[in-house]
């Protein structure tokens, strides 16, 4: 009787030993995973779009009336835009009108320029604006392969010398969506 106990008593042991062992296996199962990430890249380049003047004459050919307009020349990179004033006078307002293009695979965010040179008088003002910003931004989202308008402003105040030639060249500051611009 006592080795019958001892007997029941082994079993009931392996038996126990045995479910933890099982119980241990299924916890402690080892999982792969495997997998590809693409990253994307951001670009943008300026595109021709056409200049004017308001406080002017009708748009003309330069050539035939001696008064002042604007000029935007893209390079050949579109990474600058170089905008010049000729035959400039005080108190007169110019847009230069340009587009940009999402040459990269992802959204990005265009702000305003950074101005490389500038000849303007240091009373001209000079802004950057957008065709369709959202509230509160003062920049725009482009999506890859689409092209956003926008426009300088150039307002020459009283202290404009008559007949000068002013110019600045910029280029776009621009991030992917995701992020802050610093």
């Amino acid at each position: 009787m006592k080795t019958a106990k001892l007997g029941a008593i082994f079993l009931m042991s392996v038996l126990a030993l045995a479910g933890t062992g099982a119980g241990y296996a299924l916890w402690s199962d080892t999982l792969s995973i495997d997998g590809t990430v693409n990253t994307g890249s951001i670009g943008a380049v300026f595109e021709e779009g056409w200049a004017e003047d308001t406080d002017d004459f009708e748009y003309t050919d330069p050539l035939e009336k001696d008064y002042s307009w604007i000029e935007c020349i893209v390079s050949l990179d579109g990474q600058t835009l170089t905008v010049t004033v000729y035959n400039a006078y005080p108190c007169i307002d110019y847009y230069n009108y340009f587009y940009v293009h999402n040459t990269g695979t992802i959204p990005i965010h265009v702000g305003n320029f950074e101005i490389l040179t500038d000849t303007l008088p240091a009373d001209a003002t000079l802004e950057v604006c957008w065709d369709d910003p959202p509230a509160g931004q003062d920049y725009i989202q482009i999506h890859p392969c689409e092209t956003e308008l926008g426009y300088v402003h150039i307002h020459l105040c009283n202290d404009a010398a008559q007949g000068a030639t002013y110019t600045f060249t910029a280029t776009l500051m621009y991030w992917q969506w995701n992020e802050t611009p610093t």
